[in-house]
């Protein structure tokens, strides 16, 4: 009455199907008088309560039927969180999660991997623009991890962080019959990081009007705002105007200064922190002069 080894479309077989004449189901030996049924690895039978109808017709067409109920236990795969152990101080970046796991079918693949933990793990901005994926608070992060028969891990390399403070991390593998294995948890603790802005690189040319200079922010707890200046060469670009993006409140305030300085405040009047997270926060519309000549200009915050 369930799908064995997780249903035909993966190699087992679908509810209701005749086990006997399923192909890899398993082994048939039929005596004088009696028959057995030999379950192979590729039809595992599900965890908890099945149901099994057996019928038998003689060549004189004469058909009886029994169905018998029956508990299976034991088949659930395992699995162990092998880092970081419980208690760990783990710094971004070059942290590793990692699990080792088995299963008596050996039918375990990705898709019945979960990670989760119980504070966000924040994909980073990048300079050239570029951001990983990152995962809410008990959303499963499993698919930034590698894997193999036995062995599955993550190895941050600059992406990702995690909030400072205690973070709780729980792995858990399901084979594709859908039996769960126990889940493993560790408490870890990180440092507190500081909250860092930078100016995504962009490509613009002489003589061009709304050049967009986005300005990226990542902080890992929400806070009140951020002030902060944009210096850059005048003789190349003037800046138009500004505008919000993301998590950042409504439109900055801003203004000029003489030499190339554009000095910024981004807060919400309303009095609402400014989440974590971390992405472009700030779009800086800026023109360029005609007659710059093509060069790498450096925009720096301070």
């Amino acid at each position: 009455d369930r799908p064995l080894g997780g249903g035909a479309s993966i190699g087992g077989v679908d509810a209701g199907s005749n086990l006997m004449t399923t192909v890899g189901a398993g082994s048939l030996v039929v005596g004088p008088d009696t028959v057995s049924y030999n379950a192979s690895l590729e039809a595992e039978f599900p965890l908890g309560a099945n149901t099994l109808t057996l019928s038998v017709t003689d060549s004189a067409g004469n058909a009886h039927a029994e169905t018998v109920e029956f508990e299976v236990s034991g088949t659930e795969p395992s699995f162990t969180m092998t880092q970081p152990t419980d208690g760990d101080v783990l710094v971004s970046p070059g942290f590793v999660i990692a699990g080792q796991f088995s299963d008596v079918a050996g039918k375990i693949d990705q898709s019945g991997l979960t990670f989760v933990a119980d504070k966000p793990l924040i994909a980073l901005l990048s300079q050239d623009g570029t951001q990983a994926q990152g995962a809410e608070a008990g959303q499963n992060f499993s698919q930034l991890f590698t894997f193999t028969d036995t062995i599955t891990e993550f190895r941050d390399v600059g992406l990702h962080a995690f909030p400072a403070g205690d973070v709780t991390i729980t792995g858990q593998v399901a084979d594709r019959t859908g039996n769960r294995s126990q889940s493993d948890s560790v408490t870890v603790t990180f440092p507190e990081t500081p909250h860092t802005l930078l100016v995504v690189n962009s490509t613009s040319a002489p003589g061009v009007t709304e050049h967009v200079i986005p300005i990226g922010l990542t902080s890992f707890q929400g806070f009140g705002g951020v002030q902060f200046s944009l210096n850059f060469d005048p003789e190349v670009l003037t800046v138009d105007s500004l505008s919000s993006e993301g998590r950042a409140p409504s439109t900055p305030f801003f203004e000029m200064s003489d030499g190339g300085q554009l000095n910024v405040i981004l807060v919400d009047l309303s009095g609402d922190p400014i989440p974590l997270g971390s992405g472009i926060v700030i779009n800086i519309y800026t023109s360029v002069v005609a007659l710059a000549s093509v060069q790498d200009l450096a925009l720096t915050i301070s």
